[in-house]
């Protein structure tokens, strides 16, 4: 039994081995013997901690339970979407890839109780567009000889890289492609 239990009018709160004797219709002593074990309830947890709270999407977070305690037979069980929803997981921590806004829950499942959750929303930011950097294959030439441009960096669907001399996204284009090769 969960917490305790009560017999022949006796409270009993720990597990052991319990007589009770009493006189049967024939006024001999009867005995009945009670083997009881009782199982201890989890605690809820407070909270969980993630190692961040935003991810670009496709990133990974450790989730991590805070507080609360596990009682008989139970064990940390990992949601997400709702309390109990799409199951993720068991264990103290959960490390999850992100791919889109999730909110994720964790409760304490076990033989006496199932609790109620902690849950933490991880926020997916998309993957950067446009130019993060731009590398030279060498930094300095000589007159008449040529370093190659890359840029690094994300594009969207039927985008395509464009180069230009002087000024960003004005004037004459003066190569298309990931790299150009150019004599300064």
């Amino acid at each position: 039994t969960c917490n305790g239990y009560t017999w022949n009018g006796q409270a009993y709160t720990q597990s052991g081995t319990f007589s009770f004797v009493t006189p049967n219709a024939s006024g001999c002593d009867s005995t009945a013997t009670l083997v009881l074990t009782i199982q201890n309830p989890s605690v809820a947890p407070t909270a969980i901690n993630a190692s961040a709270p935003s991810v670009t999407v496709g990133g990974s977070v450790t989730l991590s339970v805070v507080g609360g305690t596990l009682g008989t037979g139970a064990q940390w069980k990992w949601y997400s979407q709702s309390c109990g929803g799409q199951f993720i997981g068991t264990g103290n921590s959960l490390t999850v890839t992100v791919n889109a806004t999730t909110t994720y829950f964790v409760r304490a499942e076990g033989d006496c109780n199932v609790t109620g959750c902690a849950s933490v929303t991880i926020t997916a930011n998309p993957i950067p567009c446009g130019p993060q950097s731009v590398a030279a294959s060498a930094l300095s030439v000589c007159y008449g000889s040529s370093t190659t441009l890359t840029v690094s960096g994300q594009l969207n669907a039927g985008a395509s890289w464009k180069w230009y001399k002087n000024a960003c996204g004005s004037g004459v284009v003066v190569g298309t492609g990931p790299s150009l090769a150019v004599l300064p």
